[in-house]
């Protein structure tokens, strides 16, 4: 069986194959288990081409998800602290006209327009 492919003993193995029923048999049932193998082979090679896209897939998500989240962050944290600037700078402006500082000059001072500063 060990040489069954080898074409100097194909004759010799055919022609044992025909005296004796038992050999044909065994023949067979390693040629079914070959394809068997060879069949199993391929569907593992499949599942695992499946699984090994689905993860890339699941790893660009993960990846793409965290890009927008720092993006998101800094952008939120740019716009807060300019939110924040501003209502300290109106807040300052505000207690400098309480106490009687031109609006002319507070405008110098905080960069509000003058027009901000008088309707404080």
């Amino acid at each position: 069986m060990k040489y069954r492919h080898e074409e100097r003993a194909a004759q010799l193995v055919e022609k044992l194959y025909r005296q004796e029923e038992g050999i044909m048999r065994a023949e067979k049932a390693v040629n079914r288990v070959d394809r068997d193998y060879e069949k199993f082979a391929r569907k593992m090679a499949e599942m695992k081409n499946s699984m090994d896209r689905a993860q890339r897939i699941y790893d660009l998500k993960k990846e793409a998800r965290a890009e927008g989240l720092a993006e998101g962050h800094e952008e939120g944290h740019a716009q807060g602290h300019a939110e924040g600037i501003e209502e300290t700078t109106l807040e300052i402006a505000r207690k400098m006209k309480a106490t009687g500082i031109p609006a002319e000059q507070i405008h110098v001072i905080t960069g509000l327009s003058t027009e901000t500063v008088e309707t404080l």
